[in-house]
């Protein structure tokens, strides 16, 4: 196992000490020589197998396969059990910048920038529950109030969505 991995099940077995009933594995590392920030799909079956090992249940593993160098073709290729559920959100570029802080609580609706995200529902299983995560700072200090904010990134994720024809 590398050192992500390592750290993961190190996570959920403090989890299971302090007594929480489920987590969530984030592996958002930015190395931009490995793609999914340094989990592969070949690392997860192994790292859900050892998390499982500790009692916790683990709600999910999260990967970053198109800003993290990955491409559709990737996506196709990781077996349908690991999609618990897919998040779609949209940005001005696919390279990770250095205002990691932008690009996390100001992402765009979807549609609105270059992530391929059409390309990327279709080579997602069909029966996939698709989650929007458009964090919007600005949109919260100009004050448009939440609910707003939500039926803005709901209509946005629904004319992505009507465009997607998933492959399997």
């Amino acid at each position: 196992m590398n050192a992500l991995e390592v750290s993961a099940v190190e996570l959920v077995s403090i989890a299971h000490e302090v007594g929480c009933q489920y987590v969530c594995v984030f592996t958002h590392v930015p190395e931009p020589d490995m793609p999914f920030g340094g989990v592969t799909p070949e690392m997860v079956p192994e790292m859900q197998a050892r998390m499982a090992a500790t009692g916790v249940p683990v709600m999910n593993i999260e990967i970053f396969p198109l800003t993290e160098g990955g491409t559709t073709d990737d996506v196709v290729a990781l077996p349908t059990e690991l999609f618990g559920y897919a998040q779609i959100c949209d940005g001005a570029d696919l390279e990770p910048s250095s205002e990691y802080m932008t690009e996390v609580f100001e992402r765009m609706l979807p549609g609105e920038g270059v992530f391929p995200l059409t390309a990327f529902l279709d080579a997602v299983p069909a029966a996939t529950p698709v989650e929007v995560e458009v964090p919007s700072l600005i949109g919260e200090q100009n004050g448009v109030p939440p609910l707003e904010r939500a039926r803005r990134a709901a209509k946005a994720a629904r004319e992505v969505l009507d465009r997607a024809q998933p492959t399997r």
